[in-house]
């Protein structure tokens, strides 16, 4: 099977059957008319997510995840990881060698420097208390 694992979008906003029906249009296009996948996501703000706790905590929390479920499910699966996803999926790679049969990274970077884990924090915080401006304002 292909496994999509989906970006970042879940630090700022809780999955809703609507934003899952829109992420996997989106995939869908990209992938051969009528090809199968599934998606995967995460939800941070779950209690299972420990967010005060260090950034890899999280992250190595999400990769375990993620191991179970393919391994439960699949067995083992191609991926493709987009943004985050791709983080995610080079990790579980990485640990979990077995359950990846092929690995595609979209719009990913295999981790980030230090500047750049201190502008997700700022634009996930912009994020969390609806300070859209500034957040916008962070990208430029």
């Amino acid at each position: 099977p292909l496994i999509v694992l989906n970006g970042g979008q879940a630090f700022v906003r809780r999955p809703s059957p609507g934003r899952r029906a829109r992420d996997a249009r989106r995939v869908a296009r990209l992938l051969p008319q009528g090809a199968g996948f599934v998606l995967l996501g995460y939800d941070l703000s779950s209690p299972a997510y420990d967010l005060s706790s260090p950034a890899d905590a999280a992250l190595d929390r999400i990769v375990a995840d993620v191991a179970r479920i393919v391994e439960a499910e699949f067995g083992a699966a191609k991926l493709v990881g987009i943004s985050y996803g791709g983080i995610v999926g080079l990790r579980l790679a990485a640990a979990h060698p077995h359950l990846v049969t092929d690995l595609v990274l979209l719009a990913s970077a295999h981790d980030f420097s230090a500047e750049g884990r201190l502008r997700i924090e700022r634009q996930i915080a912009f994020a969390e208390a609806w300070n859209f401006a500034a957040l916008l304002d962070d990208y430029a």
